[in-house]
């Protein structure tokens, strides 16, 4: 999506994103953050824990998305304590969306993190594991709505992101705040 929000211009292109992405080209205007839960499978050691902390996480147990998915780094951040070298596990999994982490950790597999939107949509879907919010402050993404920097038109960007928040629930926080720390894409 970042590629071709620098290529030459076919259309106007725009999204919200996970950032910041800091590309020169390209204007980040953030919309909300989307904070992150720990989804763990029954009987697991962190099932039992009523919140959770990052130093409890380790980057060689969580399930993962695959390279390309910029989710992918910000579970690697969370799970690895600052200064440290990831260390990932035996076994990895090519996934490019979060439906077969959730089956994985459903099954009796271990644990994966999950924004808030997936994380509420696996408990209405009773599926089965715990959903375990962090402790404060709690890893979040920001997400953004996204553009070509050049002459596009307030009024456009402005409806767009209304657009956008009709989507998002009004539980999230809509600026960043002490309660959270915001996970970087990279």
């Amino acid at each position: 999506m970042a590629y071709e929000l620098r290529s030459p211009p076919t259309q106007c292109r725009h999204s919200g994103l996970a950032t910041p992405l800091k590309l020169q080209r390209i204007a980040e205007e953030p919309l909300y953050y989307e904070p992150f839960f720990l989804f763990v499978s029954e009987g697991h050691k962190l099932s039992t824990q009523s919140k959770i902390s990052e130093k409890m996480l380790s980057a060689s147990e969580v399930w993962l998305l695959s390279d390309e998915n910029c989710f992918r780094n910000q579970v690697l951040e969370v799970c690895t304590e600052r200064g440290q070298k990831i260390k990932l596990g035996q076994l990895e999994l090519k996934a490019s969306h979060l439906e077969p982490l959730i089956e994985l950790v459903a099954t009796g597999n271990g644990y994966t993190l999950l924004p808030q939107m997936a994380a509420e949509s696996v408990k209405k879907r009773k599926i089965s594991g715990r959903i375990i919010e962090f402790s404060r402050p709690s890893p979040a993404r920001e997400i953004s709505l996204v553009h070509r920097r050049g002459p596009l038109k307030q009024s456009i960007l402005k409806a767009l992101s209304e657009s956008i928040l009709q989507g998002v629930p009004k539980t999230f926080a809509r600026e960043a705040s002490r309660a959270m720390h915001t996970v970087g894409v990279n």
